[in-house]
């Protein structure tokens, strides 16, 4: 996920590349000097997105995908699981499907023939 934003007289994009553990900072990658915000947007491969509704679809789908609490966190520069789950982590129809078929599985298991 990259945001384009104005620097300046200029654009820059900036990309969250997760929580340095040595120092508990944000890292991130960012490369200004662009004259127009397509400019900057294109460099990034159409990741760009500044608005919040991009990453809460971002981090939705890599819910839905099954890809673990901490990992989100660290691919969007989160530091607040908290605020992760509830903001963004709502289940889904399909997780909740998922769970059921998954509890079935067990309750099956510990039945004594």
């Amino acid at each position: 996920m990259a945001y384009v934003e104005k620097h300046g007289t200029t654009w820059r994009y900036r990309i969250p590349c997760g929580i340095d553990p040595a120092a508990g900072k944000r890292k991130q990658v960012t490369k200004s000097g662009f004259r127009t915000k397509k400019e900057a947007a294109l460099v990034t491969g159409g990741f760009a997105n500044n608005t919040i509704s991009g990453v809460h679809t971002h981090i939705s789908l890599l819910a839905e995908a099954g890809v673990p609490l901490h990992e989100i966190m660290d691919r969007v520069g989160q530091l607040d699981d908290e605020t992760t789950k509830r903001v963004y982590l709502h289940v889904t129809k399909t997780r909740k499907k998922e769970a059921c078929a998954l509890f079935d599985r067990l309750m099956q298991g510990t039945k004594k023939a």
